[in-house]
């Protein structure tokens, strides 16, 4: 999304029970929810696989993943095999113990059922450690994010990010609109709205989903610029799509964009309609290559 200025945004209070702002979590919340999260469900491996992909897509937005040390900016998820179902043995591919002071690397009972659940802790074990993680996986945090997390290990943060529920842009549109009312300011426009809702979305809960789906939509890209933003509620839809996306499968994301109308528009595929020859052989109708030039070329296997 298109970065400018927060502006117009409704401040009157929410009703009851309803916040845009959710309140910073506790050390005593993460613990909770990474306890919930594996005990209610085994995440499938192809969704660590993913996540593995969808961090390095953050570490690439945020300027690569080495620091003034030489150490790997990789947090112990690695890819999954080729079939993408299944992961590799990762307990022995992970990144080096070197300027990992609080990795351990024996015996206990939260690395045996890391192995178990393939992948490695991560013990995020000073201040300074947890900042730059937090800055690498959500869009920045304070002080008290920083402390709840210091002592921790970042496999927590990322299994209780898996049960936030995801920030929906259009919602937050449809609100504002709402609160509004047909007499409200006629000077904000739907597209102000669509750009307002984009700077909401980097402040929410959901903080690892959301940095993904940005991630994505700097691959899978299209622009307010030109004629998409003169869909405003279409192109906060597009969005929405890469937010539920965001720990999914990289098929199914790639068919819900390639069907989606604000893509279509953007990469002039919409009404697409085949080749036609006259009865002489020459071509008379040919179809837009545009999408399936740029699908293989940038979104894909180029």
């Amino acid at each position: 999304m298109p970065t400018e200025p927060l502006r117009s945004v409704d401040r009157r209070p929410l009703p009851t029970g309803t916040s845009l702002f959710p309140p910073t979590p506790t050390a005593a919340h993460i613990t909770a929810q990474a306890t919930q999260a594996r005990s209610s469900r085994s995440l499938p491996s192809w969704q660590h696989a993913l996540l593995a992909g969808g961090l390095a897509l953050t570490l690439a937005a945020c300027g690569g993943s080495g620091d003034e040390s030489g150490n790997s900016g990789q947090i112990g998820l690695n890819s999954a095999d080729t079939t993408g179902l299944r992961a590799h043995d990762r307990t022995k591919a992970g990144p080096s113990q070197a300027g990992r002071p609080g990795t351990q690397t024996s015996g206990s009972s939260s690395q045996a059922a890391a192995a178990a659940s393939g992948y490695r802790r991560w013990t995020l074990s000073t201040p300074a450690e947890a900042s730059r993680f937090l800055a690498q996986a959500s869009y920045g945090s304070n002080p008290k994010d920083i402390k709840a997390l210091t002592g921790r290990t970042a496999n927590e943060w990322i299994e209780a990010q898996f049960l936030r529920p995801p920030f929906s842009l259009l919602n937050a549109m449809r609100y504002w609109r709402q609160r509004r009312g047909p007499e409200g300011n006629k000077n904000v426009s739907e597209l102000e709205d669509a750009h307002n809702a984009w700077w909401v979305s980097t402040i929410q809960q959901d903080q690892l989903r959301q940095r993904v789906a940005f991630a994505l939509s700097q691959i899978f890209v299209v622009s307010s610029a030109g004629v998409v933003g003169e869909y405003p509620k279409g192109l906060v839809s597009y969005y929405d799509t890469l937010v539920r996306g965001a720990f999914g499968n990289f098929r199914q994301l790639l068919q819900d964009v390639t069907l989606h109308p604000m893509m279509g528009t953007y990469l002039t595929y919409i009404g697409n309609r085949k080749e036609r020859f006259d009865s002489t052989g020459k071509i008379t109708q040919a179809p837009d290559e545009n999408y399936a030039r740029e699908v293989m070329q940038l979104f894909t296997i180029g």
